[in-house]
């Protein structure tokens, strides 16, 4: 994967229905020229890390500091992907292994009446593009999700078989069910 496709896919599994609306990533345009690239890290694994790094030319320079909130780069003009590079294999990649954050994601349930149910499990990043489930709760009735509200009143009380287990290696996609967008374990 390219820098930018692995950004985007820790964009994405960032995304709750909360938190793409307080953060986010934002890449621009300084009039030095350069480019200047801020990441927040708020309410994500990488929350509480910090880094430092300091590259000073004349025309050829790059700054990137992490306070535990926000990753901030800059650069100049030809400095955009190694902001990237350093953000994910100096930064990311390093602090996944002490992270302490928990998602959660949700399974698909086969069911018989042909309706999607969808379940949670608990799981920790591994990559920017990868979790791995830790924990699959028991879980009733109400904990289940369901893209249309409305399908809660055409499902009758049954546990259907999930595939995963703890232990397993997962990538999700964002899909919105009935209280807003998830990630859900790809098929």
């Amino acid at each position: 994967m390219t820098n930018i496709e692995l950004i985007q896919e820790w964009y994405k599994n960032q995304c709750n229905g909360d938190w793409e609306h307080e953060y986010g990533v934002k890449i621009e345009t300084l009039d030095n020229p350069g480019w200047i690239v801020s990441i927040d890290l708020v309410d994500t694994f990488l929350q509480g890390f910090e880094y430092q790094y300091s590259k000073k030319g004349e025309e050829d320079w790059l700054e990137l500091v992490s306070d535990g909130e926000v990753f901030r780069g800059a650069g100049d003009f030809l400095k955009l992907d190694e902001i990237l590079d350093k953000f994910i294999n100096e930064f990311a990649l390093p602090n996944i292994r002490n992270a302490k954050q928990i998602y959660e994601i949700y399974e698909e349930i086969p069911l018989s009446i042909g309706l999607n149910v969808y379940r949670q499990h608990n799981a920790m990043p591994i990559s920017l593009t990868e979790f791995e489930i830790v924990e699959i709760p028991e879980f009733d009735f109400k904990d289940l999700k369901v893209v249309d509200i409305e399908d809660f009143q055409k499902m009758t009380f049954q546990e259907g078989e999930i595939d995963s287990k703890v232990g397993d290696r997962v990538s999700c996609d964002l899909k919105t069910l009935y209280d807003g967008i998830n990630l859900v374990i790809k098929n």
